[in-house]
């Protein structure tokens, strides 16, 4: 008698972070997803510039971030 295959459990998607230096300094939150995303685009395009990501944590003084990006 043929032996089933065993399913593997599922692996939940893991999160990448990156840290990220600011030059100039900035604190607004729109102004760094904008221009995140415009880095994106012009590197990728437009399909890979629509990868989800979210600002995980920035320093007061605004010269550092760490951004979350989703596997998919």
């Amino acid at each position: 008698m043929p032996r089933r295959k065993r399913r593997s459990a599922s692996v939940p998607p893991v999160d990448t972070y990156l840290t990220i230096h600011l030059n100039p300094p900035t604190t607004d939150d729109l102004v760094l997803m904008k221009s995140i995303h415009d880095a994106m685009q012009q590197t990728f395009g437009l399909t890979r510039a629509l990868t989800y990501f979210d600002v995980a944590w920035k320093d007061t003084e605004g010269t550092k971030i760490v951004i979350r990006v989703g596997e998919e």
